[in-house]
């Protein structure tokens, strides 16, 4: 599986990459995730072409892609994408991708794009409903007040967002979240 992760919310990437090796087995996650620079593009497909170790996946995190320094010899090295291993999840994350690069069509055409991006801070509607997906995912009862609260408050800031509502979790203790225990 090979998965392209692009945008300017590092967090959010990262929280997706830690996803990621929760795929892999835990007595064997130390020998089977590689993380490399895009300047190490051979060593990172040699790492995703061999098997595992022990059971499980092998994670590799290609990071910091410009994908226009990979060029025609990156080009030649990508033609090995077919055979890799499905046990191999290779993730590549960047801030920016042009699609026109040939590069950048091959890898699509057998990975999967996922954006990351910041919502602008003057969207409160949008942060708003961020706020309120992400207490959801965590299984928090909140009011729509203490969400409009924690959006003013929080801002676009998803590692801050994250931080703020387990925070609240453990101070609510299960029961509804309320604009004053917020504040």
């Amino acid at each position: 599986m090979i998965s392209i992760l692009i945008g300017n919310d590092t967090y959010a990437i990262e929280r997706e990459v830690e996803n990621f090796k929760t795929q892999t087995h835990p007595l064997w996650r130390d020998f089977n995730i590689h993380r490399r620079n895009a300047s190490s593009l051979d060593a990172a497909l040699s790492a995703a072409a061999s098997v595992p170790f022990g059971g499980g996946n092998k994670l590799i995190v290609v990071e910091n892609c410009d994908f226009k320094q990979f060029g025609e010899m990156g080009l030649e090295l990508l033609q090995i994408l077919p055979q890799l291993p499905v046990t191999t999840h290779l993730v590549f994350t960047a801030a920016v991708i042009d699609k026109r690069l040939k590069v950048v069509k091959h890898l699509l055409q057998f990975g999967n794009l996922k954006e990351f991006t910041l919502i602008p801070p003057w969207r409160t509607d949008l942060i708003e409903s961020a706020i309120a997906a992400t207490a959801k995912q965590m299984n928090l009862s909140i009011a729509r007040d203490a969400v409009s609260y924690l959006a003013v408050a929080i801002g676009n800031d998803s590692a801050r967002r994250v931080s703020e509502l387990e925070k609240l979790a453990i101070y609510a203790a299960g029961a509804r979240i309320t604009k004053e225990a917020a504040k």
